[in-house]
């Protein structure tokens, strides 16, 4: 299904609100840049992957994981009110399931394009 207009207009001003709301926080907050956040997402979401390679893809379980990744970041970094904390703490865990997701794609097409690959050389080499 196509996406509309009005969609595609909603996802825009929800990142335009959002990346006004990350820029704003980080020139608060002097100790701890967009950067760090950003790496600090990126190993979290590499090592929910990880783990579901090794544990299986139990969606409860995932949570609980990136749960257990994130709050020590909570306490220790994110500094403001409550509903502040709640609401980078919330960007971070979907900007995690983003990764989760973009890291099963990749890997699916991976998997696929080298089974792919190998049912051609298969048939290349059957022929010789």
């Amino acid at each position: 299904m196509p996406i509309s207009i009005f969609d595609l207009t909603i996802n825009v001003v929800e990142a335009v609100i959002f990346v006004l709301f990350l820029t704003r926080y980080f020139q608060m907050k002097k100790s701890f840049t967009m950067t760090y956040f950003i790496l600090w997402v990126i190993f979290g979401a590499v090592g929910v992957t990880i783990m579901n390679i090794y544990l299986g893809y139990e969606k409860y379980f995932t949570f609980l994981i990136s749960l257990g990744l994130y709050f020590p970041w909570l306490l220790v970094f994110a500094k403001g009110s409550v509903l502040e904390k709640g609401y980078i703490s919330l960007f971070m865990i979907q900007l995690n399931a983003t990764i989760i997701t973009t890291n099963l794609i990749l890997g699916s097409f991976i998997v696929y394009h080298g089974i792919e690959m190998a049912k051609i050389l298969s048939e290349h080499y059957e022929v010789m």
